[in-house]
């Protein structure tokens, strides 16, 4: 039986279907003892003017709130969407950590090819299985298997340190005995 307290929190396709397959069905409980309430604790705010109750959707993620005896959730009902970037960085951690240590064991450990492995993690995880996501998740263990050696040289450029910085000329309007 729902409470009537709900949250809704935008995420991407995949990592939705991700925390539905780790937490359970929509409407996620935010229980205390699957550590979502004390994440969301910090950015309950009260409902603006006119706000309507959140539905379903592809995009969308849903969480009940449980009564609690320190943040009153009757009032504490809603989070400002300039939040979700925060709770979506707890999200994409979690999924990003459990995605690169299934990856490194079967493709290193097991010598599974990646596309082997990636098409079992998203049957594993109950990802539906599209072209989006395992280009998507592809993209992610090859940036995290082989990291871009130009973008080294890149950072390197942007940012000089003391020894690759010109040495400064004085200016011949300044005389040399002045400092």
């Amino acid at each position: 039986m729902s409470s009537g307290h709900i949250v809704a929190i935008q995420v991407k396709p995949y990592l939705k279907e991700f925390i539905i397959n780790r937490y359970g069905q929509e409407p996620i409980k935010a229980t205390s003892s699957t550590k979502l309430f004390p994440l969301f604790a910090p950015f309950l705010t009260h409902k603006p003017v006119g706000w309507k109750p959140p539905e379903p959707s592809e995009n969308r993620l849903l969480f009940e709130l449980p009564h609690n005896k320190v943040i009153d959730v009757r009032s504490l009902n809603y989070i400002n969407p300039r939040h979700f970037p925060e709770i979506n960085s707890f999200f994409y951690g979690l999924f990003y950590g459990q995605f690169i240590r299934y990856m490194n064991d079967k493709v290193i450990k097991l010598r599974w090819q990646a596309k082997y492995a990636i098409i079992n993690f998203v049957d594993e995880n109950n990802i539906s299985w599209n072209k989006a996501n395992y280009e998507t998740l592809k993209k992610i263990y090859y940036r995290y298997r082989f990291p871009d050696e130009r973008n080294e040289e890149k950072d390197e450029k942007k940012f000089p340190t003391f020894q690759t910085k010109p040495a400064r000329k004085r200016p011949l309007s300044v005389p040399n005995n002045l400092f």
